[in-house]
Order: structure tokens, then sequence, then C-alpha cells
């Protein structure tokens, strides 16, 4: 049995430019990956297959799986062109066996492909035996160059290349530069159960003949989570047509920000025209030696702890002896809990940061850091993401978001800062 998509999960900044979603000061394709995977629920089953699509970051290869735990994974990379994504999900849908597959697409404002009207974001996605949405064997048909196919004949190629039927009801994505009116109104008559999406149409000048632009995006997964029986892709080229499809077996868990009717406030700011250069980034502040650095990712990335199993007490950051009974026996390894409570705020205005923020601070002004109580005896001193500075009360509830801190020895250094809670009442 081939893998279905189990659970979708769809993370979007909590910045904006022009109208658009872009990656917050201290983001990146890693964090927005990382934020994505984090949203999806329980995973069944051990994750045996972790492809990444679009752009990654020096080091992402070891990176996003130390950061989700998953292990010595291989990273298979998807070059971030039109199409990607399904090639992606077809190949996770491939495997076999009883482990799961994830899937992550991260896309950022202005990298291209060009990201369309939304702007900024990360989709993850599981992919497990069992029912839910599988990706279709894709198929496809020659014509004659520069002309049109025969209306009736491609209508049964889009139909024995993608599922869609006329007893069944489905969804034919269309992303076009000029869509074919005479292919559309065969759909239409031929399968009248299919609801035709044309959608925004691409970027740029239109193209000699029909043209369909080449299939699933990130953004054209919104179609897909109000999916029905049968989703479908198209792609007319001058001299063929490509289709691909989607069949609902069971549902899916859809997580995230796919239905944002009354979008968050989202904070302004503009990122600069081009990364820092990370080979003079020179620390004027406490030096992190990298072996150092590396040992203690598990607890920077994934707030790691140890549960003492002579006297209870939790340990964190982890140690080799429990910190209040000094047993060194049963100790066993726990994650903090995902929601912790503000016990105390402080405001860094403009000139009081230290040298490695200085970038973060000329580009979105002062900033709070806040002392966190995740659980008795684990508390944390973070720097707050996402929120005006003076926002964040005592009492108030945060999760934590793996981001960006400073470069150094000529790469970022990640680690853990305090957001608001999905949910809570906006500031």
């Amino acid at each position: 049995m081939t893998r279905a998509i189990a659970a979708a999960a769809l993370y979007r900044p909590a910045w904006e430019r022009d109208g658009r979603t872009v990656e917050g000061p201290d983001e990146d394709a890693l964090t927005l990956a990382v934020a994505a995977a984090e949203l999806l629920p329980p995973r069944p089953q051990p994750v045996d297959e972790l492809h990444w699509v679009g752009p990654a970051p020096a080091g992402a290869d070891w990176a996003l799986p130390e950061a989700l735990d998953l292990g010595h994974l291989t990273l298979r990379r998807h070059v971030g062109e039109p199409g990607s994504l399904y090639r992606a999900l077809a190949a996770a849908a491939a495997a076999s066996g009883p482990g799961v597959s994830l899937v992550i697409a991260p896309e950022m404002s202005g990298v291209p492909p060009a990201s369309g009207p939304h702007g900024a974001a990360a989709a993850a996605l599981l992919l497990a035996d069992g029912p839910g949405l599988r990706p279709r064997a894709h198929g496809g048909r020659r014509h004659p160059r520069g002309s049109l196919p025969d209306a009736l004949t491609w209508v049964r190629a889009l139909s024995a290349g993608t599922g869609l039927a006329v007893d069944r009801p489905g969804r034919l994505l269309v992303r076009a530069v000029r869509p074919p009116p005479v292919l559309l109104a065969a759909v239409a008559r031929d399968l009248p159960g299919v609801v035709i999406d044309t959608g925004p149409d691409a970027a740029g000048p239109p193209a000699a003949g029909p043209m369909i632009a080449e299939a699933l995006g990130l953004w054209d997964l919104l179609a897909l989570a109000e999916a029905p029986a049968c989703v479908a892709l198209a792609r007319i080229e001058p001299e063929s047509s490509v289709f691909a499809g989607f069949e609902a077996t069971g549902p899916v868990a859809w997580t995230g920000a796919w239905n944002e009717a009354a979008p968050p406030p989202r904070r302004k700011w503009s990122p600069p025209a081009a990364e820092p250069d990370l080979r003079t980034a020179i620390s004027e502040g406490a030096y992190v030696p990298r072996p150092r650095y590396l040992e203690n990712l598990p607890a920077r990335w994934r707030l790691a702890a140890a549960r003492c199993g002579a006297c209870g007490a939790l340990s964190f950051p982890p140690r080799s002896t429990c910190r209040a009974c000094g047993s060194s026996a049963a100790l066993t390894a726990e994650r903090l809990p995902d929601v912790g409570h503000v016990e105390s705020v402080t405001t860094v205005a403009p000139g009081a940061q230290p040298t490695e923020f200085d970038a973060q601070v000329a580009a979105a002004g002062a900033y709070d850091v806040a002392m966190v109580a995740f659980a008795p005896g684990a508390r944390l001193t973070l720097q707050v993401a996402d929120l005006p500075p003076g926002t964040l009360r005592i009492g108030d509830s945060v999760r934590t978001s793996l981001r960006r801190l400073y470069p150094m020895d000529g790469e970022w250094r990640y680690g853990r800062k305090a957001v608001p809670v999905p949910g809570a009442p906006a500031p």
C-alpha cells in the first residue's frame, strides 16, 4: 500500500509588507520549516523519509532532523521549481513499511518561485499508510504543436490521469496565463461534478499559444485543504498536456493558518535587500565555541530536559546527575511543556542590546526579554518575538519557536524564543 497525506500544517509568519506575509527579522527557511512541522499532530510511527522542497540555508541537511529530533535521517532535497512539491509528495507516497514520510516546503518572500499574493509561509505534510489524500500517478497526452488538442480526447486523458469522473465530485486547479476556454467548457460539460478553479493568473506576459502554468505549488495546497473526492492539476504546453491528481480516501488533519478569512494583525518591516555576509560577522559579546553550541542543541533547540527517577525532580538543561538529589541513576529524557507562563518581562531599548542583535534592532526596533516558567524548577530567559515591545504581561501564556539568534563562526546560530500562543487574543 502506498502512503497518503494524513495530516498537513501551514505556518505563516507574523510579519508583513505591502499586504503580503514576510519572514520576520529572525526567521529563514529553516525556522519556517520547523514551525510548520511542529504544528503537525503526534506522529503514529517514526519518520523514515524526510523531503525538503524549496530554498534551504547552509547546514539545513543536518539541522532540520536535529531540530525535529528525527535521528540521523537522510534529507532528500527537491529543487524549488514548479512541480517540485508534487514530485516530493509522489516520492513520499511511494515509500512503504511501518514508518511515515514528512514533506516540508518553506517559501520565502521574494525568493523564486514567486509566492503570489500570499507571501512567505511553510507547509509540512505527514504521509502514512492508511486513508487520507493519496497522490495519484500522473498522466499526459501529446498534441499538435501550437494548437489545441481535441477537447473530448483531452478530457478523457485528464480523467484517466487524475481520477476525475462524471459520477463523483472533484476540483480541477488551473493556474493559467491564458486558460483555453474550449477545454474548460469541455470539462464543465463532460464532468459536471468538477469545480474548475482558475485561481490567480501566473506572473509574466501571456505566452504564445495556450499555456497552463505547471502544477502544484505551496499555495495550491489551500485548495487541497477543502478537497472533495478528487483534486486534479493540469499543465498544457505547446506540445503536450500533463495531469496530476489527488484522491481523498479519508479525512486529513489540516492544522495552522489554512483559512485566514480574518487574519491576525501582523507587524510591518522590510527585510534587507541582501543577507549579511556571515564570513565577516564578528561577535563582540559572549563567544560560544561551535563544539559547545552543538553539544547543547537538544536543550537549545528542543527544550530537552531530564527527569530523575529517584526524586522526580526535573533538570534543565539535562545533566549527568540530578540537580536536586545528585542521583545519576534512572534519569530519563523529557521535553519541557510546549506552553509556559511569563513571570517577568523587560523591554530592551535600542542601544541597550548586545551587539549580536544590532541588525535585528535596526530592522524591528526594541524587543522584550521574558522570564518564563515551563515546569517546577524549569525557568528560561527568552527573547520575545512577533509581539510589539511592552505587549507581554506577567501571567501571559507563551510558547517557543526556533529562531535565528546571531551570526557566529561563519554561520547562523539558532535558539528558542518566546512567541504568542496561537488563538490567544490579539494585543
